[in-house]
């Protein structure tokens, strides 16, 4: 009697795994066919009765193949992993956070920190923005003056740089602050220098009834700028002992026929500026170097909505600042509005840059 084979179930049948599968990278098997159960074996398929009827073959095996085994269901090892996974996710998110929060941020993070160079240390204590500063100033005298600094063109703003300069290596440092003393930075690699305040300042007259301005050795000071409202009466005072000169280029002044004023020694002139404008002119001795000057008439009403108003002290000139001291003071820019700027790069006395 021929001997029976019995296979095992095919659900019991360990695949022997491949030598070198580690080195190639799986082939992902469908759904479908994971799922799908393992066909049973075809017995008849696995032996081949003799010819005499009495001779057994060995039952021939299955090709490996044949068998549907389902993938294995991945463990659970790694489920230790999705900790880690949540950590990284919730640094990130609180890292977005940080950065939209410092992008709402109107002053850069670096303000009030001290950068090092080879002789000073400089800080950016603030960065202001206003279309006009006024401030004031207090003679030796008790004389009160008021200035007023304001933008050059339309669409544009004041930037007010408040520094600190400090110098506590070199027993002494030479600082010159003009306009190749600094420059701002903006995105697109657009540079601002400093203004020559002192060249682009008015003495502000504005909501008084008279102006005085001083004429003495060729020049119009205590205010060769000054700004005024309509209906406000300009004195000229000479302090000089020899003859000064006003020359307008307007010349329907009546102050000034044909556009010249004769101011005699320790005498005065005056006119009453009625027409919104301005109105150059220059000052000096009649056969001598002038200076330039000018009067600004402008309405009652208009003034720069948001202007600001300090106590300022402008870094400006050259002075000397000796081991262990420091200045305190303000440079200002002009730049279109909203301008957002990278850096500022010092140049006096000193190579510093400070990013914002």
């Amino acid at each position: 009697m021929p001997a029976s084979f019995t296979p095992a179930p095919a659900g019991n049948q360990q695949r022997r795994p491949q030598p070198f599968a580690a080195l190639t990278s799986p082939t992902p098997v469908p759904a479908t066919t994971q799922n799908r159960r393992p066909r049973p074996f075809d017995t008849s398929a696995l032996f081949t009765p003799g010819p005499t009827g009495n001779q057994q073959h060995r039952p021939r095996q299955a090709q490996p193949a044949a068998i549907k085994t389902p993938r294995p269901t991945p463990a659970p090892a790694a489920t230790p992993n999705r900790r880690p996974r949540r950590a990284i996710i919730a640094i990130t998110l609180l890292t977005l956070a940080l950065i939209a929060l410092t992008g709402c941020t109107s002053e850069p993070s670096s303000l009030g920190q001290y950068y090092k160079g080879r002789t000073l240390h400089l800080s950016v204590t603030s960065l202001e923005r206003t279309p006009e500063l006024r401030y004031s100033t207090i003679d030796p005298t008790g004389v009160i003056r008021r200035w007023s600094l304001a933008t050059t063109r339309p669409g544009h703003e004041l930037i007010l740089a408040r520094l600190k300069v400090e110098n506590h290596t070199a027993v002494s440092a030479i600082v010159n602050v003009d306009r190749a003393a600094a420059e701002l930075r903006d995105f697109a690699n657009a540079t601002y220098h400093p203004l020559t305040v002192d060249q682009q300042v008015w003495r502000d007259y504005r909501n008084q009834p008279q102006a005085l301005i001083r004429v003495d050795q060729g020049q119009c000071f205590d205010g060769n700028r000054a700004l005024i409202n309509p209906g406000t009466t300009v004195q000229w005072q000479s302090e000089s002992n020899a003859p000064q000169q006003l020359t307008f280029t307007d010349l329907s002044l009546p102050i000034a026929p044909n556009g010249r004023a004769q101011l005699p020694p320790q005498q005065s002139l005056t006119h009453t500026f009625t027409q919104p404008g301005n109105y150059p002119y220059t000052c000096g001795p009649p056969n001598g170097p002038q200076q330039n000057a000018e009067i600004q008439v402008t309405p009652h009403n208009n003034e720069s909505p948001g202007y600001l108003e300090r106590t300022a002290q402008f870094i400006q000139g050259s002075f000397q600042l000796p081991q262990g001291n420091g200045i305190d003071g303000y440079i200002i820019f002009e730049a279109p509005t909203g301008t957002q700027f990278r850096d500022l790069r010092w140049r006096a006395g000193d190579s510093i840059t400070i990013r914002f």
